[in-house]
């Protein structure tokens, strides 16, 4: 046992397999593929610590999103096992998981109800039916596994200052939000309009990440190997900005500063918000309206979401009330039972970017779903 000069808690292959509901064949393939270095006693018999279990918590959830063996060991070759990421993946799993049989659940209930009141069920319904108690691999899987990917520990290299240099500059994402990279007390930092800069450390020559926040950022060249763009890796997602002239960056600023100053809203921001609240009481937020980045996050976030806006009534009007320095278009919605400030942001493709629920006056949080580049 050379882990720890303390004697660890260990585990017998027997027993580790009882408790974690594998068996002790499955352990064995995981050692071959090198997903586990087991400890050995003086008489060789395999034991296994909590740092086994972690790396054994990892795989198993990686396997439930629908990954193949050598795939999971090719990605976690060379990493040191992190019971934080693997608790966050087997939450996000989990959740998901729910999501899908709370849905299923719903389903089902409404062809018993259908069913019971003599309605035929058509080929759709049936077929439906079937297709859901099956549980397939959703989009909402392959999301998490990008998280998990994006979660993964990183090691930072040394970049020269001439390198850096290549990546100052402004890129804008398709929503319009622009991305300023700078180099500040010998490091490249990136800023998004309206947030706090955060300092990016290199891992390869045309890729860094945050030890701030789970963020990544990776650059494009052209063909004639100038930075021609940068992609965000966050959440799951990878957003492209593409790079634009100093000009084109203060141009929109100056734009956004007078939008601001106007209090003008975007022309369809109300009836954006007004579709959105509206969906979101019937429990079916409206996706078709938002950027992919935020319709993943209203799925997911779906079920607290509509909880909390039962809670309000029906919906009565809809007011604007400013332009926050960020450019987000903030509303007051007055419910039935009560009154609840929303804040959206909408891209230059009229989609919305960002959204932002809030008790007026309390410090209770709602429900954010903005998506940032640092949250």
């Amino acid at each position: 046992m050379t882990r720890s000069d303390a004697k660890p808690e260990t585990l017998t292959a027997s027993e580790c397999a009882r408790r974690t509901g594998l068996t002790v064949k499955a352990l064995r393939v995981y050692e071959r593929m090198g997903l586990l270095t087991p400890m050995r006693t003086l008489k060789d018999w395999r034991v296994y610590d909590a740092q086994d279990l972690v790396r054994i918590g990892e795989v198993t959830a990686l396997r439930s999103l629908g990954l193949k063996l050598i795939d999971i060991a090719e990605l976690m070759k060379g990493q040191r096992s992190d019971i934080a990421r693997m608790l966050v993946l087997q939450h996000d799993d989990l959740q998901q998981r729910k999501a899908r049989v709370d849905d299923a659940l719903a389903m089902i209930a409404t062809l018993r109800r259908k069913s019971a009141a003599g309605e035929t069920l058509t080929l759709q319904d049936l077929t439906t039916a079937i297709k859901e108690s099956q549980m397939t691999t959703s989009p909402q899987d392959a999301l998490a596994w990008k998280r998990y990917e994006q979660a993964r520990p990183r090691t930072a290299i040394d970049v020269p200052m001439d390198a850096l240099q290549k990546f100052v500059g402004y890129f804008q994402f398709a929503s319009g939000s622009i991305m300023h990279m700078t180099i500040k007390e010998s490091a490249l930092w990136g800023q998004l309009q309206g947030q706090p800069a955060l300092p990016m450390l290199a891992e390869a020559e045309d890729r860094f990440f945050s030890t701030d926040v789970l963020a990544q950022i990776s650059f494009e060249r052209n063909l004639a190997e100038n930075v021609s763009a940068l992609i965000l890796h966050q959440n799951g997602f990878e957003q492209r900005a593409a790079r634009i002239p100093q000009q084109a960056a203060k141009l929109a600023q100056v734009v956004l500063a007078a939008r601001v100053a106007a209090e003008q809203p975007h022309p369809s921001s109300q009836k954006l918000v007004e579709a959105m609240i509206l969906g979101q009481l019937k429990g079916e937020p409206c996706t078709t309206l938002m950027a992919p980045e935020l319709a993943a996050a209203a799925v997911e976030q779906n079920q607290r979401i509509t909880e909390d806006f039962k809670t309000l009534g029906t919906l009565e009007a809809v007011r604007f009330l400013t332009v926050t320095p960020e450019g987000w278009d903030a509303f007051r919605a007055q419910f039935e039972r009560g009154e609840l400030d929303v804040s959206i942001y909408v891209g230059r493709d009229g989609k919305i970017g960002g959204a932002l629920y809030e008790a007026p006056k309390t410090e209770r949080f709602w429900q954010q779903l903005r998506v940032k580049v640092y949250a």
